[in-house]
């Protein structure tokens, strides 16, 4: 395996591919994540390039589009070390085009892309219960399962490659109205004279429940807490899909989309400190 990525989720999935028997080689820019991933049993290389040159799988989970074609794209890029057969992950969340691109500079390798958003928590990660929304065909899903199943409960197959990142679309635009919702209720709440946790905790056992829901009552117990804590990255992933909004009719989702472009709006698109990806550093 090649593995960059080495931030908030990218460790653990190294720490637990490790621990499923994979050899994975790791390149990251950071003295700290080189020595992190050393002590988990990865074997930590000069460049991206000696990542991916020999290896079946390719894993790539930086934070940004940018990151993601800045590694991937070009003659210095990973997909033209890689050899023949094998595959290119792409677990990042970025723009449906940028796969369709990735596939074609992939394709004169013979490089297969299987586009593999993820959705869940560090913690979910690494207790091998993340989520992954996968586009690929029959034969690059195969070969890809033993190493993806090593940190996701779910593999959630939703059509070929370039599914994954449109599903993961919907999923975040539902996402950022239901936090932000909430956190809206909580307030409200607190308006009307009622404790907000209390008047939660009673709605999520009605039939409005959901599992954001039931985060936003278990984080720090306090409802408004959990989207603080989502919001900057779900504002990223919006504002990352930049013109792959045009021309849809968004509905109600529309108001969504223009909250979280908004020039003043909360969060911002520098990546939270808590993640160790930095636009055009890959750990």
């Amino acid at each position: 395996m090649g593995f960059v990525g080495m931030g908030s989720m990218g460790a653990p999935m190294v720490e637990r591919m490790v621990a499923a028997g994979h050899s994975v080689r790791v390149y990251a820019r950071r003295e700290e994540s080189r020595s992190a991933a050393k002590a988990m049993g990865a074997t930590p290389v000069a460049s991206a390039v000696e990542a991916a040159e020999f290896a079946d799988v390719m894993t790539v989970c930086v934070y940004t589009t940018e990151q993601v074609r800045e590694l991937c794209l070009g003659p210095g890029g990973v997909i033209a070390a890689m050899k023949p057969g094998s595959v290119l992950l792409i677990h990042t969340t970025c723009p449906p085009d940028t796969i369709t691109e990735l596939v074609s500079a992939a394709g004169e390798r013979g490089v297969s892309v299987v586009d593999a958003p993820l959705d869940g928590r560090p913690k979910d990660v690494a207790e091998g219960d993340a989520r992954v929304l996968m586009g690929a065909d029959a034969e690059s899903r195969s070969r890809i399962a033993p190493v993806v199943g090593s940190y996701a409960g779910s593999i959630i197959h939703v059509g070929e490659v370039g599914a994954g990142q449109r599903t993961k679309t919907l999923n975040v635009l539902l996402t950022a109205a239901q936090v932000g919702l909430i956190a809206d209720a909580a307030r409200l709440a607190a308006q009307l004279g009622l404790d907000p946790a209390a008047a939660l905790h009673a709605i999520n056992q009605t039939g409005v429940t959901s599992r954001h829901l039931q985060s936003a009552l278990t984080f720090d117990e306090d409802p408004t807490a959990h989207a603080a804590m989502v919001q900057p990255f779900v504002t990223k992933d919006i504002r990352n899909y930049g013109d792959s909004f045009e021309g849809l009719d968004l509905g109600l989702l529309g108001l969504v989309v223009r909250a979280y472009t908004a020039d003043d709006a909360d969060g911002d698109h520098r990546e939270p400190e808590a993640h160790t990806e930095r636009t055009g550093a890959f750990a």
